[in-house]
């Protein structure tokens, strides 16, 4: 039971640890949006392929969190 839980969280962490690597690189707005847009196709695609299907999480949780980081930046500069 607690290692099936533990598969499940390996595919939010990993692209958390992804996206928060990624903000260290100040990005700009459209470089995220482009990352949202990547994220979101290439879950697309894995749904799809057979072996893949199982890791879709990844690029989702990716495309995600972007969109939450894209959001926060935004928020930061209207102040």
């Amino acid at each position: 039971m607690l290692q099936r839980q533990l598969e499940s969280a390996w595919g939010v962490l990993i692209p958390g640890g992804i996206v928060a690597a990624l903000l260290y690189l100040d990005l700009s707005f459209s470089q995220w949006r482009v990352l949202i847009v990547l994220g979101l196709l290439v879950t697309t695609a894995m749904l799809y392929h057979k072996r893949l299907r199982h890791f879709v999480l990844i690029p989702s949780c990716v495309a995600f969190a972007s969109g939450l980081a894209l959001v926060m930046m935004n928020l930061g500069t209207m102040r």
